[in-house]
């Protein structure tokens, strides 16, 4: 703190006292010794104090409190002093509203206050810690039993501070050991839920039929209708507001669309075929609806001799080379 006042200051002699507001803020009051206006034989056992500690704290907003001498301007926030300035009688309105501008506030909205009486104490509050160099000289004896209870104290301080910093490792290694075993618990019970909804999605896939769909496409591709043998090809399909459509390439000769209609239908899991009109050269589109998965469950399957069974699906629906 003396360092801090001291780079302020400036000066070599310089007086000080301060409280504490926070963590990492303090309220400071200092002053020059160096030349001080009382004779040191008069100063001799008497300690310094700025008066604006002795009045009643002034209230939140800014304020005029009448001095031994003068009036002190403040301004508070909080039930703290964020500005003040020492005025030898009331301020004029041009110092008025350069006090409230320093201040952060515009002149129109504050006028100048009532000067308030604030009876003097004798003491000021005990939150407040004072140095100063006007005392009166330190015999040796003195400064040796001063000394000694500076040693002494210093030894004490080091072990309290030791306890102290002790004591808050222990605390924050409870207060992490607690934390893990809140983690710990929540992680637990997360993993629960967890197996609690694979469970219930595994029950859910197991009940669940196949897409229909993709049924019926597995039927169409293993009923020997499209393939290289019969040299008609599944180009596209789509499945849209329950409604199959799909278009072939069918070969320019040796191709008796009655035919295949009756093998579509014959499959069992498209309902209503219909023709698609304006397709292109050697397509033929369709379009149908899909029979419920019951009644595609019941329907025997139809196998082809001339496919293998263990053809895939993807095999099946190849596009043959130049074909789009």
């Amino acid at each position: 703190m003396y360092l801090q006042i001291q780079r302020l200051h400036g000066r070599a002699a310089v007086g000080y006292c301060w409280r504490r507001l926070g963590d990492a803020q303090v309220e400071a009051w200092y002053w020059d010794e160096s030349t001080p206006d009382i004779p040191a034989s008069e100063l001799n056992g008497r300690q310094p104090c700025p008066e604006h500690l002795l009045r009643a704290e002034a209230p939140d907003g800014f304020s005029l409190t009448r001095c031994s001498a003068g009036v002190d301007a403040a301004f508070c926030r909080g039930g703290r002093l964020e500005k003040a300035r020492w005025f030898s009688a009331v301020p004029s309105d041009a110092d008025w509203a350069w006090f409230v501008q320093d201040a952060g506030a515009s002149p129109v909205e504050v006028p100048i206050p009532r000067v308030r009486e604030a009876p003097a104490r004798h003491n000021p509050p005990k939150e407040w810690s004072f140095f100063t160099s006007l005392h009166k000289p330190v015999t040796r004896l003195a400064l040796a039993g001063f000394a000694a209870a500076t040693l002494a104290g210093g030894a004490l301080a080091a072990a309290a501070v030791y306890d102290f910093k002790l004591s808050g490792e222990l605390e924050r290694v409870r207060g992490q050991r607690a934390l893990l075993a809140t983690e710990a618990a929540s992680a637990v019970k997360l993993q629960a839920e967890l197996d609690d909804i694979a469970t219930k999605v595994s029950g859910l896939s197991a009940q669940q039929a196949p897409v229909l769909q993709l049924q019926a496409m597995a039927r169409l591709a293993n009923s020997g209708l499209v393939g290289d043998a019969s040299k008609v090809f599944l180009l596209e399909w789509e499945f849209r507001n329950d409604r199959m459509r799909m278009l072939f390439s069918v070969p320019p000769d040796k191709f008796v669309l009655s035919e295949f209609l009756a093998g579509v239908e014959k499959i069992g899991a498209f309902a209503g075929v219909k023709l698609l009109p304006g397709t292109p050269p050697q397509t033929v589109g369709l379009q149908a609806s899909l029979r419920p998965v019951t009644a595609i469950a019941q329907l025997v399957p139809v196998v082809d001799p001339s496919v293998p069974a263990a053809t895939s699906t993807t095999a099946s629906l190849a596009v043959p080379q130049g074909k789009r």
